[in-house]
């Protein structure tokens, strides 16, 4: 297993030293393409995860010519600052905290709370709503990007639940991914299923 793992790193890190490479590499044969017309412009990174692939990225971004790290995103704000600092990365952000600020924002500009907007019976049937939609672009073999355009729409859904009930959706996600990744599959009329099975032979 140990050896699985760190060969599985060394091909990431290699991967992200390529990437690097072939990004830089591809800005300075722009700007030797059009040298005298303008300088060379910055490319900027972000960096979700804060582990060790992401590290050695770190690393290699900033040796790298006219690329700059812009913003760290990690499931804890705190990895995510301490990140920021030994990196001198001018942003970071807890990813779902940066979601449900914008969620929230949202919320804000139309005074959901004191417009009915976040009614629970409402929120419901916009969600049943929705998930009709989402039907729709697979029985119709509607475009990806139709697809996660209807899927970012639940989602945005879901998360502005969690603002007008009052709970933690990110403390009740990980709670429940816990459970899930404990109870068993099955095989249920010729598809995979994940479930306590309670009511089932």
């Amino acid at each position: 297993m140990t050896t699985i793992n760190l060969t599985r790193r060394r091909v990431l890190k290699g991967a992200a030293a390529t990437t690097l490479a072939v990004a830089s590499g591809a800005m300075t044969l722009g700007a030797s393409r059009t040298a005298g017309a303008r300088p060379m412009k910055t490319l900027r990174w972000g960096i979700v995860g804060t582990g060790g692939i992401a590290n050695s990225m770190a690393g290699m971004i900033k040796m790298a010519d006219a690329s700059q790290i812009g913003a760290v995103s990690s499931r804890r704000m705190e990895t995510a600052r301490t990140f920021a600092d030994r990196h001198e990365v001018p942003n970071a952000f807890d990813s779902w905290q940066a979601m449900m600020e914008a969620v929230q924002a949202f919320h804000d500009k139309h005074d959901f709370k004191n417009t009915g907007g976040e009614e629970l019976n409402y929120r419901v049937a916009l969600m049943a709503e929705e998930l009709g939609e989402i039907s729709s672009c697979v029985t119709k073999g509607k475009s990806t990007e139709a697809l996660s355009e209807e899927i970012a729409d639940l989602l945005i859904l879901l998360m502005g639940t969690d603002i007008a009930a009052g709970f933690d959706l990110n403390e009740a996600f990980w709670a429940k991914m816990e459970k899930l990744m404990q109870r068993e599959s099955r095989m249920v009329e010729g598809r995979i299923r994940v479930s306590e099975f309670r009511d089932m032979s």
